[in-house]
């Protein structure tokens, strides 16, 4: 989920928005070096004989399989507070016995604000031809994945996938 989200938004963001861009100048804070990181990360787990290859019983084709799985499965992109879990976890969490879920929500929360007082002051750009064509970029990587990004209708909806994107760059990836 994290090498989804963090080389779609770094490329959208490269090919999409010119380098003064608020969207791209915000982005650039949390996906500075994420596509080389990722990189090396790719090869040195994912790979064949990788070290993930070598720590399970699979043939390289089923390992394939489970990763072709996991992006159909992915809703990286889904908002983190909207993510359903079961009643039992729930409870857990409401009891301060499950901080991955409470902590992870009110981390969002921080983003969430974050990102709406800096789009509040950001301007016009935030919404521009360039923002838009960014925005479904992204939304077209997220075919044929559990969670597609919705069609834009608000400021909301880019304010939910920046918030997203931080937050999976960020807190997502030490919580996996």
């Amino acid at each position: 989920s994290h090498l989804i989200l963090s080389n779609t938004i770094t490329a959208r963001s490269i090919l999409d928005l010119n380098p003064s861009h608020p969207l791209r100048r915000l982005l650039t804070i949390f996906t500075y070096r994420s596509t080389e990181v990722n990189l090396s990360a790719f090869g040195q787990l994912v790979g064949e004989s990788a070290i993930l290859h070598r720590a399970c019983a699979l043939k390289y084709e089923s390992l394939e399989a489970v990763f072709d799985s996991a992006y159909e499965s992915c809703d990286v992109y889904k908002p983190f507070p909207n993510h359903r879990v079961a009643p039992e976890i729930e409870k857990l969490s409401e009891e301060g016995k499950f901080p991955y879920l409470s902590q992870g929500r009110e981390y969002y929360h921080i983003v969430h604000k974050f990102v709406s007082e800096w789009i509040s002051t950001a301007g016009e750009g935030v919404i521009d031809d360039q923002a838009m064509q960014f925005y479904n970029g992204v939304k077209a990587s997220t075919e044929g994945q559990a969670y597609e990004l919705p069609e834009y209708s608000s400021i909301n909806d880019m304010i939910d996938l920046i918030s997203q994107s931080i937050f999976t760059v960020t807190a997502y990836h030490e919580l996996v």
